[in-house]
């Protein structure tokens, strides 16, 4: 779709937004999947918080009943893959050397590292670190135990953060799912963000949530 054409339509669907209405999980659902001519367009979840850039970034891993189908390649950086992930398919074992050239020209992938081999990658930092593949223990991808944490990315496990201004972004499904299906990760993921919350925190939490396709105006919806 060309970008006049993807403009246009934004427009059309913008007009059958009503203002300032907070719509309820279901209509807003049902609105992205009757209102997108495409057979499957990604749909967005955004929570916006009370959570301002001079604290510390609210993390977590989110794991929604029914994710998106992963396809990035998975890789190991170390000498030996441990026995239930050899000759897998997009599993690769990839010497530290050899990590620089591979990331330069592999776009989907993850990265992760066995505890043991932390001090081999260190090097890595520089390289890996810009893009966001750098394995730390926050995230699952430094780990003593690597067939977890490949079961993990496979199942669509995926780590959220408030970004400076207090919004945390992420796919939430597609327009193709089940209103049911979209409904349950909606319930999964909202869950999940209450309990980020910090036990001391005092006043509002989340300021507003939004349901959007990733090219398609945002729609509000009532907690």
């Amino acid at each position: 779709m060309s970008k006049v054409e993807n403009s246009k339509r934004y427009r059309e669907i913008s007009q059958k937004i009503e203002p300032n209405k907070h719509y309820s999980l279901t209509e807003a659902l049902k609105f992205l999947q009757e209102n997108n001519p495409e057979k499957s367009e990604n749909i967005e979840m955004a929570v916006s918080l009370h959570w301002n850039e001079k604290k510390v970034p609210l993390r977590t891993q989110l794991s929604l009943p029914y994710p998106l189908k992963k396809q990035e390649k998975i890789i190991i950086i170390g000498e030996e893959l441990p026995p239930t992930l050899q000759n897998k398919e997009r599993i690769e074992l990839v010497s530290a050397e050899k990590i620089p050239q591979l990331v330069n020209k592999e776009k989907k992938i993850k990265v992760l590292a066995h505890v043991s081999y932390q001090d081999k990658i260190k090097p890595l930092a520089k390289v890996l670190g810009p893009k966001g593949l750098f394995p730390n223990s926050k995230n699952g991808t430094l780990t003593d135990d690597l067939e977890k944490a490949v079961k993990e990315i496979q199942a669509g496990k995926v780590e959220i953060k408030t970004d400076k201004q207090g919004n945390i972004h992420f796919l939430l499904g597609k327009t193709s799912f089940s209103l049911e299906q979209l409904e349950k990760n909606y319930e999964n993921a909202y869950k999940t963000i209450i309990s980020l919350k910090p036990t001391n925190w005092k006043g509002d939490y989340i300021r507003n949530s939004t349901l959007s396709t990733t090219m398609g105006p945002g729609i509000r919806v009532s907690a």
